[in-house]
C-alpha cells in the first residue's frame, strides 16, 4: 500500500508540475473524441467528420476555455443536425435552450459534463455517468447530465428515423417523425430517471460521515444502478441485457475507485474528534488526516549481515 501512495504522489507531482501541457493535451483529446462520437451518432455531415477537419477543430478548442467547450460541442451538434433539415436543428436546439434557460447560473461552468456524458453513454462506461456526477458534482450536475443524455438520445433517433424513411418523404413529416419517435422512447425516461436516482443516491451516501464512505459509497451505487436499470427494464417491457449492465457497472466502479484514490486519500486510523464552542455554538468536528507520503520515509537502510558477522569474529580473536 505504501508503494501505490507513493506513486500517487509521484503522479500528481508529475501533473502539478506540467499542468498547462496536461490541460491542453486533454482539451484537444476530449474535443477529438467528441466530434468523433458526434459524427458517429449523427452521421449526416461527412465533412466534420474528416480527420483534417476534427484536428483543426480540435486545435482551436486548446484555447478556448473549459466553460465555453459545451458552446462548441452544441453548434458541432446542431450543424449535424442541420445538414438533414432547419426543423431537425431547431428542435436539438431547442431542447438545449430550454434546459440553458431554466438552469443558466451554473450551467456553463459545468457544460463540461454535457460532453463527457455523451462521449460515454455509447460505452460500457455508462454508469459510470450518474455516480461521478453525484460524487463530484452534486446536484448542480444535473442539467448539463441530462442535456448530454438527451442529445445522445435524439442523435441516435435521428439515425434510426433516416435509414427507415423513404425519399418522397417531406421535412415536416420527417420532423414530426423524429418528435414522436422521442417522445414513444421508453428507454429514454428509464435512463433519465435511473440517472436522477442514483445521482441523488450516490451524492448522500458520498457525504455520509462513516469511515470509509467516499470509497463504500462507489460499489453501493453501483449495485443500486444495476438494480433499478435491470427493474425498469422489465418492468417497461425493455430488452436489456443483465451481462452487458454487469459489466458496465463493474467497470465504472473500478474507474471511479481509482479516480477517487488520485483525488483524495485519508487516514481513518488517526481521527481525532474535537469539541470547542464560542458565545453562540457548539462544535463538535471530525479530523481526518490526509495521506501524504513521499519516498524519502520509506528509504530502508540495508545491513550486509555476512560482513558483520566478520567484524564480531574480528573482535573475538583480539
Amino acid at each position: 500500500m505504501q508503494r501505490l501512495w507513493i506513486f500517487r504522489e509521484k503522479v500528481k507531482t508529475f501533473i502539478d508540475q506540467y499542468s498547462l501541457i496536461f490541460r491542453c493535451i486533454v482539451k484537444f483529446l476530449g474535443a477529438m473524441i467528441s466530434l468523433y462520437t458526434a459524427g458517429t451518432l449523427f452521421g449526416t455531415n461527412n465533412l466534420l467528420s474528416s480527420f483534417s477537419i476534427s484536428v483543426g477543430i480540435s486545435f482551436i478548442c486548446i484555447f478556448i476555455p473549459f466553460s465555453y467547450s459545451f458552446v462548441v460541442f452544441a453548434v458541432i451538434c446542431c450543424i449535424h443536425a442541420m445538414s438533414i433539415s432547419i426543423e431537425v436543428m431547431f428542435l436539438l436546439l431547442l431542447i438545449i435552450l430550454l434546459i440553458y434557460v431554466i438552469y443558466n447560473r451554473n450551467f456553463m461552468q459545468c457544460g463540461y459534463l454535457a460532453i463527457l456524458t455523451f462521449i460515454l453513454m455509447p460505452t460500457r462506461l455508462s454508469a459510470m455517468i450518474p455516480i461521478m456526477v453525484g460524487i463530484f458534482a452534486g446536484p448542480v450536475g444535473i442539467p448539463p447530465m441530462l442535456t448530454g443524455v438527451l442529445i445522445y438520445y435524439y442523435a441516435i433517433t435521428l439515425n434510426e428515423v433516416m435509414q427507415n424513411i423513404t425519399r418522397n418523404v417531406g421535412t415536416y413529416q420527417l420532423y414530426q417523425q423524429v418528435l414522436d419517435a422521442m417522445i414513444s422512447n421508453s428507454e429514454i425516461l428509464l435512463c433519465l430517471f435511473t440517472f436522477l436516482i442514483i445521482l441523488l443516491v450516490s451524492r448522500q451516501l458520498y457525504r455520509a460521515k462513516f469511515s470509509y464512505a467516499w470509497h463504500i459509497s462507489i460499489p453501493i451505487s453501483g449495485i443500486i444502478y444495476a438494480l433499478v436499470y435491470l427493474y425498469g427494464s422489465f418492468f417497461l417491457e425493455l430488452e436489456s441485457s443483465v451481462v452487458d449492465v454487469i459489466v458496465s457497472v463493474v467497470l465504472s466502479v473500478l474507474v471511479l475507485e481509482v479516480i477517487q484514490f488520485f483525488k483524495n486519500v485519508v487516514d481513518f486510523s488517526r481521527v481525532e474528534n474535537l469539541q470547542f464552542e464560542d458565545d453562540e455554538y457548539y462544535y463538535y468536528v471530525k479530523a481526518v488526516p490526509k495521506i501524504k507520503v513521499t519516498e524519502k520515509e520509506f528509504n530502508v537502510k540495508k545491513i550486509n549481515t555476512k560482513r558483520s558477522g566478520l567484524i564480531h569474529r574480528k573482535e573475538k580473536t583480539e
